[in-house]
Parts: C-alpha cells; sequence; structure tokens
C-alpha cells in the first residue's frame, strides 16, 4: 500500500511539472496581411507619397491613406494586351497596351479623376519609311518618370531595323491635378547601339535630372532637355541606382558595383566583399538597400557597406508563391508594403533569414 501511495504521489509530482513547463513560443511571421485588400489581379506597382500609397494592377487602381483607410479602389479595362510594368507617379499613371485596333497605344490616367485617360498612337510618331513600333516587355522597368512627374520616358523598338528608340514626353496638368492640358512628344532618342534582341534591355530610371538606360550591350544617360544620350559603359549593365547622394551601377555578373563622382558620366570600382552576390536591380528603402535578380523573384537585403547579401525572410505560408511574387516593395507610414500576388502584407522592420 506504502509502494502504491508514493508511485501516485511520484506520477501527480510529475504531471504538476510538466504543467508548469511553458511550451516554446512561436515566432511570429515577419509579415503581417492587410485585411480586406485583394486585388483583382496581381499587383504590380507601389509608389508613396506624403499622404497616400498607390497601389497598381493592371486592371486595378487602389489608394490608402496615412490612417490605413481605403481611399480608391478603381477598376481599369483589360486590354488586348499589356507590354511591360506599368509606372506611377504622384498625380498620373501610365501603361503601355496593344489596343482593339492591333496598334501601340500609350494610356495615361490622371490620379485626381477617374474619368479622364489621355491616349497617345505611338505608331503616329513613327517617321517616313518605318513601319511604327513594337511594345519593350522585357525590362524591369520600361515607361519612367522624372521625379516630379513632368516628364517620363518609354522605350519602343523601331520597325524594321529593330533597335530601341526612346520616346520623351512633357506631361501638363491643370493646377488642380484634376486635368491634362496636354502630353506633347519633347524629344525622340533612337539608340542604334541597343539592339532589340530578346531580354537585352534591363531596366530604365530617372536620377539626379537625368534617364538612364541600362542593357546586355551597355549603359546610357540620356539628358531630357537636349534628347542627347551618351554611352556611360558598354559592359553588361543590370542597373543603376542612387546611394549616398552618388550613382552606383551594377553589371550582369552579380558580384560587381561600380560608382561615379560626377553624377553618373565616368564610373569606378568599388570593392565589395567575397559574399556579395545576387547584386542584381536594386531598391533603396527608408535606407535599406535592396537586390532582386528578376521580377518576381524574392528580395535579398544588402549591407550597408556591400560586403554580403542576405535573403529577406518571408512568411513560410507563401509557399511555392516564392518565386512568383514579388514585384516591389515600399515603405509607408511606418511600415514596409510587400505584395503577394493579389494580396498585400506588410511588416515593421525587414528581417533576413536565419
Amino acid at each position: 500500500m506504502g509502494r502504491i501511495t508514493i508511485l501516485l504521489s511520484f506520477i501527480i509530482i510529475v504531471s504538476t511539472t510538466a504543467c508548469l513547463i511553458k511550451p516554446a513560443e512561436v515566432e511570429p511571421e515577419p509579415w503581417t496581411k492587410v485585411e480586406d485588400f485583394l486585388s483583382n489581379t496581381n499587383i504590380r506597382i507601389l509608389h508613396t507619397t506624403p499622404e497616400e500609397l498607390y497601389i497598381l494592377s493592371d486592371a486595378e487602381f487602389a489608394r490608402i491613406n496615412n490612417d490605413n483607410e481605403l481611399v480608391e479602389k478603381r477598376a481599369l479595362e483589360l486590354p488586348i494586351r499589356f507590354y511591360g510594368r506599368p509606372a506611377v507617379s504622384d498625380n498620373t499613371f501610365f501603361q503601355m497596351i496593344r489596343n482593339d485596333s492591333d496598334s501601340l497605344q500609350a494610356n495615361f490616367y490622371l490620379v485626381q479623376d477617374q474619368n479622364e485617360i489621355y491616349t497617345i498612337q505611338l505608331n503616329d510618331l513613327a517617321s517616313p519609311g518605318e513601319f511604327g513600333f513594337r511594345g519593350e516587355d522585357e525590362a524591369r522597368n520600361g515607361g519612367t518618370y522624372s521625379s516630379d512627374g513632368k516628364q517620363f520616358i518609354v522605350p519602343v523598338i523601331q520597325i524594321p531595323n529593330e533597335y530601341y528608340t526612346f520616346l520623351l514626353f512633357d506631361i501638363k496638368l491643370s493646377g488642380d491635378q484634376k486635368d491634362f492640358i496636354s502630353i506633347d512628344l519633347k524629344h525622340r532618342i533612337d539608340l542604334e547601339d541597343f539592339p532589340a534582341d530578346q531580354n537585352n534591355l534591363q531596366n530604365v530610371k530617372y536620377i539626379n535630372g537625368y534617364f538612364y538606360a541600362t542593357s546586355r550591350d551597355g549603359a546610357v544617360r540620356i539628358n531630357p532637355n537636349t534628347g542627347s544620350a551618351i554611352q556611360i559603359s558598354e559592359e553588361w549593365v543590370f542597373d543603376v541606382f542612387l546611394y549616398e547622394n552618388k550613382v552606383h551601377m551594377t553589371l550582369g555578373t552579380g558580384n560587381e558595383l561600380f560608382v561615379s563622382n560626377d553624377n553618373g558620366l565616368i564610373y569606378e570600382p568599388v570593392e565589395v566583399g567575397s559574399e556579395l552576390f545576387n547584386l542584381f536591380a536594386i531598391e533603396i528603402i527608408n535606407d535599406q538597400i535592396l537586390t532582386q535578380q528578376t521580377i518576381f523573384s524574392p528580395f535579398r537585403i544588402v549591407d550597408s557597406e556591400f560586403t554580403k547579401t542576405t535573403a529577406m525572410a518571408v512568411n513560410e505560408d507563401f509557399g511555392d508563391q516564392l518565386f512568383g511574387a514579388f514585384q516591389d516593395i515600399a515603405y509607408f507610414n511606418g511600415k514596409y508594403y510587400l505584395p503577394v500576388f493579389k494580396e498585400l502584407y506588410t511588416a515593421e522592420e525587414l528581417k533576413t533569414e536565419e
């Protein structure tokens, strides 16, 4: 009887002790889903202003304010075909499409007015003896705005000679930004040394007063005032970006970096760490350096000294979406925003994978 009592007491003690041991805390997922927001097609572009976050898919434009309230959700008509990613400025946004007449068309939309669309038939801008233009849709960014949104440049493919032509437009709006006054072609820039081979054009950006186009056949710097283009590299240039007030350049190798001390004309190599890989398309988000090899692929975080890149942590339940979802990233109102196909996620900070 005594042995049974001792055994029962031991069982009670062990059971009680086990109950007191707290289970290991589950690490929260790095990204939190924005509830009650679902785009009707995959989110392509995010753009921030001091007051709002713009969310643009091929078939929808939405705005969220500083109180995380949905200001607008506007359906856009789906055309026969899109060319490249859309582009967004504070006051207008752009799509290049093939219209019902099987012609290349530029569509400019107003942020402040849902009803007005400014259309340009791009083939009307061809020169005598040309057959027109084809749309470019391989570059990370094609159509690109100046920082003030008053100029816009878009690459097209000249026919029949198959090289890249850049069309630079001046955009004039009314004082309240609710009406188009005009969108005029300011310059046509023909880059005959940029053959329009598949996947040749890598990126188009605006930095410190100049447009840049990068490709497997080098890179050029375009002066929007004169329409002149200067070749700044003959190597395979993946991207250019502004960091610490200097223009930087990444190459197609993924582990080389160059810097310019004269606002983007002449470049010198930067000594980088041996663990620096996948340095391709660069986004500077809230002073964080992010790199991405292709649109859709996961982002990697680059340390400030350019010594290594580390995979950015994402949720486990993203699963197979890992290599097909991430078309942009933004920082707005104290949070990072990451689109995952049609959904939107936020995080207070960017974490790296362990």
